[in-house]
Parts: C-alpha cells; sequence; structure tokens
C-alpha cells in the first residue's frame, strides 16, 4: 500500500494540479511556453521510468531508481511553482487570478518540501554507498539471501532443494553467506525497512498534504452561499468533465493492458479469470460514463464548493480503485501460471519455511 499510493499518488495530484490550471488560465503559443512544457514532460517521464518493484524502490542505497524518481517529482513541482509566479506577476485578468496563484504556489511549496527532502535521503544512501563502491544498479535481485544459523538454513535448503528436484526446477544456493554490499548496507545502517522506506513515507507524505490542504481550504477557508467567487478563478466544469472522462478511459486501459501483457496459460481457470476482468473492466466503464453528467449545470462542481470539493476527492480515491482492479486480476492470473510450473506450491512452502527461519533466529522456539 505504502508503494502504491506514495508512487502513483504524486503523478496524480501533479495531473489534476494541471487539470485545474488549464481549466482557469491559458498561456500564448509561444516558444518559451511551448519549452517549457517539453521540459515538464521530461520531468514526469524521468519520474516514471524509475517506478520499479517494491524491492528496488525500497533499497535506495543500492538501487538508484528511487533517488531518481523524487528527483522528478521534485523538479515537476518545481514547474508548477513557476507556472504560478507567472501568474502572479503576468497574468491578464481580473485580481483573483493571483490570489490563487499565490494560494497554489504555497501548496506546491509546502508538496515539493516532501519530494525534495526524499531525494535528498534517497540521494544520500545511494552516493554514500556508491562512494564505497557497493552500488549493484542492474544487479538480479531475485535471489535473496537468509541470514541466520547456517545449519538452520541448510535444513531449510535441503527441504526446498528436495521439493524443487520434483519440480524440474534448479534453485541458486540462498544460504550463501551475504554478499559484500549487504553487510555493507548493515554496516551504514541503510538496511533494514525502516530507513530505506523513508523516501517512499515522504513522497506519501507529499501526496497527503497537497490533498489535505485543498480540503482545509474549501471547507475552512472560502466563505459559503457562493462567496467563495469573490477570490476564486471560475473553472471551465465542460472542460474538466472531458479531461476526468480521458483519466477514468487510461485507467481503464491500464486495466486491460494489465491481463493482456500476462504470459498466457493453457488452463480452464486462467481463461475464466482473464475474460471475467475483461468483462468487468468494460462494465466498470459502462457504468461510470452512465452516471457521470455530461453538462456542467448538473455537474458537482456547478453545485458549491464543497460539494465540489468531495467529487474531487472521491475520484483520486476511484482512480486508486481502478488501478487495483486490474492489477488484482493481473495477480489471479499469475496465480494459474505458478500452478502449472509448480512454482505456486514452492514459492508457498519457501515462504511458510523463511517465517519459520526468522522466528527461530529471533528466539520464538519453534
Amino acid at each position: 500500500i505504502l508503494y502504491f499510493i506514495g508512487l502513483f499518488g504524486p503523478i496524480m495530484a501533479e495531473w489534476f494540479a494541471r487539470m485545474y490550471y488549464d481549466s482557469r488560465f491559458a498561456f500564448g503559443d509561444d516558444p518559451f511556453h511551448r519549452l517549457f512544457e517539453v521540459i515538464n514532460l521530461c520531468f514526469l517521464a524521468m519520474a516514471v521510468v524509475h517506478i520499479r518493484t517494491v524491492d528496488v524502490m525500497s533499497n535506495p542505497s543500492k538501487y538508484p531508481d528511487m533517488f531518481a524518481y523524487a528527483l522528478g517529482i521534485t523538479l515537476l513541482s518545481f514547474t508548477s511553482i513557476c507556472r504560478n509566479i507567472e501568474l502572479m506577476f503576468f497574468v491578464d485578468g481580473e485580481s483573483a487570478a493571483k490570489t490563487v496563484a499565490k494560494r497554489d504556489c504555497i501548496k506546491q511549496i509546502g508538496q515539493g518540501t516532501f519530494y525534495l527532502a526524499a531525494t535528498v535521503v534517497a540521494g544520500t544512501h545511494y552516493y554514500s554507498n556508491l562512494s564505497n563502491g557497493n552500488s549493484s544498479y542492474g544487479y538480479d535481485d531475485s535471489h535473496r539471501f537468509l541470514l541466520g544459523s547456517g545449519e538452520l538454513c541448510s535444513n531449510i535448503m535441503g527441504l526446498i532443494g528436495d521439493f524443487a528436484s520434483t519440480c524440474g526446477l534448479q534453485i541458486r544456493n540462498l544460504a550463501e553467506e551475504p554478499d559484500y554490499d549487504t553487510k555493507v548496507s548493515a554496516e551504514n545502517g541503510y538496511g533494514g525497512n525502516s530507513t530505506t522506506n523513508i523516501p517512499l513515507w515522504l513522497c506519501l507524505g507529499g501526496y497527503l498534504y497537497n490533498l489535505a490542504h485543498f480540503i482545509v481550504m474549501v471547507v475552512f477557508c472560502f466563505p459559503g452561499g457562493g462567496k467563495h467567487k469573490s477570490i476564486s478563478v471560475p473553472m471551465n466544469i465542460d472542460f474538466c468533465i472531458h479531461r476526468l472522462g480521458e483519466w477514468i478511459m487510461l485507467l481503464l486501459g491500464e486495466s486491460i493492458l494489465s491481463l493482456l501483457i500476462v504470459e498466457t496459460s493453457m488452463s480452464k481457470n486462467y481463461y475464466i479469470t482473464f475474460y471475467c476482468g475483461i468483462i468487468s473492466v468494460i462494465l466498470l466503464q459502462y457504468l461510470h460514463f452512465r452516471s457521470q453528467p455530461h453538462h456542467a449545470s448538473e455537474h458537482s462542481m456547478r453545485r458549491n464548493k464543497n460539494a465540489g470539493m468531495v467529487f474531487s476527492t472521491l475520484m483520486q480515491i476511484y482512480s486508486f480503485a481502478l488501478v487495483s482492479v486490474g492489477v488484482s486480476f493481473k495477480m489471479l492470473l499469475y496465480e494459474y501460471i505458478y500452478q502449472e510450473s509448480g512454482g505456486y506450491k514452492l514459492r508457498r512452502l519457501m515462504q511458510l519455511l523463511r517465517d519459520s527461519a526468522m522466528r527461530q533466529l529471533a528466539g520464538g522456539g519453534g
């Protein structure tokens, strides 16, 4: 959950912030602004391309991906701050636009501070380890080393090896001594989840700050009865409806894609799950657009400020849920693939034996 929300949340928050900006303001069609947009998209691509597995993102002392991701979203926040500073000094319109720009700039600075802290922490972990010559970027992290008693590990690996031989599998000796990278990371204090997950927690904090700032400003700082319009710039609700429709189609498309890229299995359960996933996504798409308003006058963002705030918050929660749907069906398909190769039972056995070993090493007894 930390990995999912901490990495997807900042990207989604940037998308919503840009939608709200484009629904209120328009910049000139000149080379400067076009170049600015290209740079902004490059920062976004920098963040997205470095989203990798949980093991990699939670180990910034060994891999640079967490540092690169945090740097990417930090630069994204910086470009948003620059965009609002431009509004504060060069806006051509009502004075409320400058008030909106100042308010958004404060929010982006607070959010960006969390991302900058995540960048510093991840960068410090990685480059401190790199200075010792211990970086293992590109290293195959699929095999972990089990630390502890040699006799206990040998017994466990003997059981797993016997089981693997019946499945026609070959497994590396996981009971080896830990490599130099692991030892140095532990000595320098870079090992362990509580330390290496700090950048992820900071990214999550930045996203939650953005959301909390939005809710508090709308509910407690904006006057009611429609008077908030005097300190804000009206939004183009039709534009927001169109962009939100594109966003939902993008998330639903990712769910379909996550089902299509899984390796094919010949089992009956695989195809049942596959087509149930496809049909579920299609029905979600149908139900969503059937329930959405098609005109600005019918939308909650036009009704009142609190209704618009609730809608925007629920849309973000809804987005998390849509991504989870595709991931869940994909995980089910992987289970059937593992079952075919015997990997499912092997993985479960390794998990149970590892848990038992850790209890033994912790002094919990058998």
